[in-house]
């Protein structure tokens, strides 16, 4: 049965939510017949939330809030329209997605985060109050665009950054990189160690004997009061010149730091914060792991294969549609297959290293489904136990397969095998679990299931049948006949098909239909 929640902690909220047993599995239909609100606060629930997956289901919610716990992504909200207040304060959350189809989103709280880029915010058209307090935030100019925008919160910013001091005797700190919803540096600025300010220039000049052994900060607010923070500058005292070995690179950061000759040093590096690479010829970004205070960066449409020289002060990559790529949407299994290829988990996968693939063994990790591997034509052995995979038409095409076992997953049809099972000398896909849900009139107690969509190897429809509950299989007709005392209900089915290869349990959940 597939674990819709798997945060147990998210889960015992929701159940909460219904009055019931806290480890009762969710459903879909559960999910989507929330109307009102989920709440969580550790503060007074003691609940350690760390992922909301499954809530993406929760369609009809109009609140949700989560807050002092342990979430690190929100992106399982991006499609809830009917959402329209949010609140997700003391979290652990980095990126903010796009927010564009939140259409009736309009009250957003993320105080307490880890967010440095909140331009996608930017996407929620009808938003009305922004609160971002005590996050990594420098620049709110992005949200200027939100014209139903009342009010916006934004003080007590925890930034640090990094540069490069200069062999003289002042070091000087471009601060424009901050900036307000009207795009205008912030004037009330204090440094530390006896530090000058020059509003002119939006410079801090500090005497380099008093900063070369401790950070200079400053602290900064607008003069609505409503951004605030403080800068920590983390300084190297060794400037140097940065290789950038793609070409086109090298051109697009020349433009970009409005560079005249070749030579692009670290200080230049440590002036990038936001950086759009979208449909540029770049293959490599060696030498980009200098951008120490880069926050957001773009590959969208490039043909980038390896993010290792991506800096760790990036908070978001956006990587779509790049050239050459295979797309693997299971996060676990592209982990797997780049472990197995021997690359690093940040490497994206091309078509020739699928082709490289022959040998692909995983048990128990929530791998959900095999989409990518249909390009893996060299793949000989495929052991993939104890997962979550309900779909097996990428491997319709792997006809080297010599070995096969996907024993205790979601599977109802190995009919894509159909056409070469018989060349594959070991196959297996014993003990499946799958759930299916199924309504009818409440006048009606009398409830037929069709079997048409269990399907067997061969591609035949299954007819070893044992109805569990008091169901009769009708042969003939492949179906199964319950009499129903109550509706709604549980009912189940075993099954096993030709030459001990396929069998499993059928869980129904019978709902009613108004």
């Amino acid at each position: 049965m597939t674990n819709l929640v798997p945060d147990i902690n998210l889960k015992t909220v929701i159940n909460q939510y219904f009055s019931r047993e806290k480890n009762t599995e969710i459903t879909k239909s559960d999910l989507k017949s929330i109307k009102g609100y989920i709440y969580s606060d550790i503060s007074s629930l003691g609940k350690y939330i760390c992922s909301i997956e499954g809530l993406q289901y929760a369609i009809n919610m109009t609140e949700l809030l989560i807050e002092n716990n342990l979430l690190t992504s929100m992106e399982q909200l991006v499609n809830l329209q009917n959402l329209n207040t949010l609140f997700l304060n003391n979290n652990l959350i980095t990126v903010v997605p796009d927010l564009s189809n939140m259409t009736n989103l309009t009250s957003l709280l993320l105080n307490g985060n880890e967010i440095k880029d909140i331009s996608p915010i930017s996407s929620g058209k009808n938003l009305r109050f922004i609160k971002i307090n005590e996050n990594r935030v420098s620049d709110l100019s992005s949200l200027s665009a939100l014209e139903n925008l009342k009010e916006l919160r934004a003080i007590n910013q925890d930034i640090e950054i990094k540069d490069v001091i200069e062999s003289s005797d002042f070091y000087t700190l471009d601060i424009s990189f901050l900036k307000d919803i009207n795009g205008e540096t912030p004037k009330k600025i204090s440094p530390t160690h006896l530090g000058e300010y020059n509003s002119e220039n939006k410079e801090i000049i500090w005497d380099t004997s008093l900063v070369s052994f401790e950070s200079p900060s400053f602290t900064f607010e607008s003069d609505d009061g409503y951004f605030s923070g403080i800068v920590t500058v983390d300084l190297v005292d060794v400037d140097q010149t940065v290789i950038i070995e793609d070409k086109n690179l090298q051109e697009e950061l020349m433009f970009i730091l409005d560079k005249k000759n070749n030579i692009i040093t670290l200080k230049d590096m440590l002036k990038l914060r936001y950086l759009d690479l979208s449909n540029k010829n770049i293959k490599s970004l060696k030498g980009l792991q200098h951008a120490n205070n880069l926050y957001t960066l773009i590959l969208d449409g490039t043909y980038i294969t390896d993010l290792q020289y991506v800096p760790s002060s990036v908070n978001y990559v956006s990587s779509k549609d790049l050239k050459n790529e295979v797309n693997i949407p299971d996060d676990r299994l592209k982990s797997l297959i780049n472990i197995v290829l021997g690359k690093n988990d940040k490497c994206i996968l091309t078509f020739n290293d699928i082709k490289n693939l022959t040998v692909l063994d995983e048990f128990a990790n929530h791998i959900n489904s095999l989409e990518g591997l249909q390009y893996a034509e060299n793949l000989k052995i495929l052991s993939l136990l104890n997962n979550r995979i309900s779909d097996i038409n990428p491997l319709c095409a792997l006809t080297n397969l010599t070995y096969l076992d996907l024993s205790n997953n979601n599977l109802k049809d190995l009919s894509p095998l159909s056409s070469f099972y018989k060349n594959i000398s070991y196959v297996y896909a014993n003990n499946q679990k799958i759930t299916v849900e199924k309504g009818m009139t409440p006048q009606n107690n009398i409830f037929n299931l069709p079997l048409d969509f269990v399907k067997d190897i061969d591609g035949s429809i299954i007819e070893n049948i044992t109805p569990c509950q008091g169901g009769i299989y009708n042969n003939e007709e492949n179906s199964i006949t319950w009499n129903l005392d109550c509706i709604p209900c549980d009912l189940s089915f075993n099954f096993s098909g030709i030459h001990d290869i396929f069998s499993g349990t059928v869980y129904v959940k019978v709902k009613i239909i108004e």
